[in-house]
């Protein structure tokens, strides 16, 4: 009970750290006098600087109306995976979805992921180096298991580029593998 207490400390604490630096940002630019396009300038200068390993994201992906993401935080001598699902409606209703979930490993909450959703039907952003493999093989059995073409892989060419590897649709066998 008292591990959990202090892990929710600590994701506290990270948390309010990145707030401050956040309202930080924007008290230095409120004392100096800019235009909104200046300010969404700045703004995107500052988020360049911090690279998505620096954040902690192991992976990113898209839908329609929203985001998933895998954040991976230490929490004393192990690591911690935050599964975090933003969806906004556009209907009149406020039917938005925001939640964050924690997990002891990266495969527990890839598969959550992937038994929610058609994985591939996703739009890929970010996958960290070292879970690359790991994605890129569930992709292919996921792939293989749902019969899916070449015409309703949508997104081949992106998660080709974000996976960092060629992906081979075998006509004869209907089957797909690395190449």
């Amino acid at each position: 009970m008292k591990e959990i207490e202090n892990e929710k400390s600590t994701l506290t604490d990270y948390h309010r750290e990145r707030n401050r630096k956040a309202i930080l940002a924007v008290e230095e630019m409120k004392n100096r006098p800019c235009s909104l396009e200046e300010m969404k300038e700045q703004t995107t200068q500052i988020l360049k600087s911090v690279t998505n390993e620096e954040r902690g994201i192991i992976l990113e992906v898209s839908g329609e109306s929203g985001r998933i993401r895998i954040f991976r935080k230490r929490i004393k001598r192990k690591h911690i995976f935050v599964y975090q699902h933003n969806e906004v409606d556009d209907c009149d209703e406020d039917l938005s979805v925001n939640k964050t979930t924690k997990f002891d490993s990266f495969e527990s909450v890839f598969e959550k992921i992937v038994n929610l959703y058609k994985f591939y039907d996703l739009y890929p952003l970010t996958v960290d180096t070292d879970y690359r493999d790991s994605v890129a093989d569930e992709l292919i059995n996921i792939l293989n298991l749902d019969n899916v073409s070449i015409s309703d892989f949508q997104n081949c060419y992106k998660f080709e580029e974000v996976l960092n590897i060629k992906l081979d649709f075998n006509l004869n066998e209907k089957k797909w593998k690395k190449k």
